[in-house]
């Protein structure tokens, strides 16, 4: 009996023994591999996933958290391994796994409900190759030869050989390839290899220089790194950013050294030709703008368009759409090529070529809104402006004869006041200014003939009534390419009409009194506010309505 219980006991100690040396090895391998437990029902849950700069192992926790499957992986392997960035929408545990081993050494398995993520042997990436091929050339046909082809996001590509051929595996699935090149566009075509790719045949544009890192000068183009002058460059996409304005007005907004004088007098009238001024004012004219009496001319810069001089009204007039470039020749450095000329800076603008390839059909609309702003005219009512003058002993005199003619010119401006005469003179020569530009633009051609056709025109509508501006132009462009020569025939015509505002001056209307009336009882306009010459003294100095000169035709 004692030796029955001696062997059941010494049975006992071997299974213990047994018992710890398998959680000895189930500790040394914890060590190295993850087990997630969580519920097996979990694999067909709907998960969606955001990734950016993250290892497959954190992948993978978010994986497990959002859909509470069991997954098996080395810890130690997958910590260090980045995962491609991508976002996924609702899919499954298996379609999400598919998509993050894509193009890489892992892969995994289902075993009784557990996700096992192993690596993958050489031999089956091999069989899940696909073999791609192509060739790449130029607009002209010609093979280029140096062409990087990669699958976007990886180090998996070729180069294109003498012929401009290349040929490469690629992993299973959708991929996106990058073409490219010095000197050319880059390029990106999506291929699945899940289904049969047929040859690629690529064709890279040559890359177009950015007008910033080009210094134009109406005589020759130079590399902005290369050239000392202090010039600014202003772009084809600023331009269109600034809006719709006059070219004028897009020019100060973007560069500050394009300093256009603020003239109170014109105000915004829409035919005035501002004074602009790029390198100061000029401390004496020459003997020709001396005869010329014209001030505006004094300080204003050469403009160039295309090679050739302008007029400020012509580049006024010119539609923003089709210009390319804008160069500011600043300083005596940038402007010496021009000798005198360019003594106050030059302004070099380069409009559209004729792009070559398909025919092209382009417009461009817009509306213009001038609404004046009176929010700084802080005005007294006719109540308070009469009551200021009386206060100020505007209606007093020490002459008996005098006085009493002040008293009832003072009880008459009263009875009208006190029968609601308040006229805010301000509004009555402005208005809300509606205009709109359009541009319609035909343009095609080939490598070695372009043409461009197109046609402008342009309603500014000032806020002084009845001023406004119609401006009219077209041009044709022919172009002539033959190896390095270009030759260009140009043809533009420009009409443009303008009306100034027979309302007269915006300051003889900040110069009436607001109980002063500019219609009669009838509702017919005045000509005088008052007929008292003794009160006045004299016919000449009697107050006139500058309404009345507006509306002549309206009186006939």
């Amino acid at each position: 009996m004692k030796k029955k219980r001696l062997d059941d006991y010494t049975s006992s100690l071997c299974w213990r023994k047994k018992f710890l040396v398998m959680r000895l090895v189930y500790f040394l391998m914890i060590g190295f591999v993850v087990l997630v437990p969580t519920s097996v029902s979990a694999q067909n849950k709907m998960i969606s996933l955001e990734i950016r700069s993250e290892t497959l192992s954190s992948v993978l926790m978010k994986i497990k958290d959002q859909s509470g499957v069991n997954i098996l992986y080395n810890e130690n392997v997958l910590r260090d391994v980045p995962c491609k960035d991508m976002k996924l929408e609702k899919v499954t545990v298996e379609e999400a796994l598919n998509r993050i081993f894509e193009g890489t050494r892992f892969g995994y398995e289902v075993s009784r409900g557990v996700i096992v993520i192993r690596e993958r042997q050489a031999k089956e990436i091999i069989q899940k190759s696909v073999k791609v091929s192509g060739q790449v050339s130029d607009e002209k046909g010609e093979h280029l030869p140096g062409v990087t082809v990669l699958i976007k996001g990886t180090s998996i590509g070729a180069a294109t050989d003498v012929d401009g051929k290349f040929t490469f595996s690629i992993p299973a699935g959708k991929h996106v390839l990058q073409f490219s090149m010095v000197g050319m566009e880059s390029k990106e075509i999506v291929i699945d290899s899940n289904k049969e790719i047929p040859e690629i045949v690529v064709v890279l544009k040559p890359a177009k220089n950015e007008l910033e890192d080009v210094v134009v000068t109406g005589i020759f183009k130079k590399s902005k790194e290369s050239y000392t002058g202090a010039v600014t460059t202003i772009t084809e996409k600023e331009l269109k950013t600034f809006g719709n304005k006059n070219l004028l007005t897009t020019i100060g907004n973007i560069d500050p050294s394009f300093n256009i004088l603020s003239n109170n007098e014109m105000g915004s009238n829409p035919n005035h030709l501002p004074d602009i001024q790029i390198r100061g004012a000029a401390s004496l004219p020459n003997l020709e703008e001396l005869q010329d009496n014209s001030k505006t001319s004094i300080n204003l810069p050469l403009i160039v368009l295309d090679g050739f001089e302008i007029t400020l009204e012509r580049m006024m007039d010119l539609d923003a759409n089709e210009v390319a470039s804008i160069t500011l020749l600043k300083d005596g450095t940038s402007t010496a090529i021009y000798g005198s000329r360019g003594a106050n800076g030059v302004v070099v603008i380069t409009t559209k070529e004729p792009e070559m390839g398909k025919l092209a059909l382009t417009y461009n609309g817009s509306v213009n809104i001038e609404v004046p702003d009176l929010t700084e005219y802080r005005l007294l009512s006719a109540k308070d402006k009469l009551k200021l003058e009386q206060l100020s002993g505007y209606y007093e005199s020490y002459s008996p004869s005098r006085d009493y003619l002040l008293k009832t010119k003072y009880a008459s401006i009263l009875a009208d006041v006190e029968r609601g005469v308040n006229t805010y003179w301000l509004s009555k020569p402005l208005r809300t200014g509606v205009g709109h530009r359009h541009n319609l633009r035909l343009e095609g051609g080939d490598k070695s003939f372009r043409y461009s056709a197109s046609i402008q025109y342009n309603n500014v509508a000032g806020v002084m009534k009845d001023s406004d501006r119609n401006n009219f132009n077209a041009g044709i462009t022919l172009t002539y390419h033959h190896e390095k020569l270009i030759f260009q025939n140009a043809l533009t015509i420009g009409f443009t009409k303008s009306n100034d505002s027979p309302y007269g001056s915006f300051s003889d209307y900040t110069q009436l009194n607001p109980y002063w009336k500019p219609y009669d009882d009838n509702g017919k306009i005045v000509k005088l506010f008052d007929n008292d010459t003794d009160y006045w003294g004299g016919l000449s100095r009697l107050p006139r309505n500058p309404l009345y000169n507006a509306t002549l035709h309206l009186l006939k």
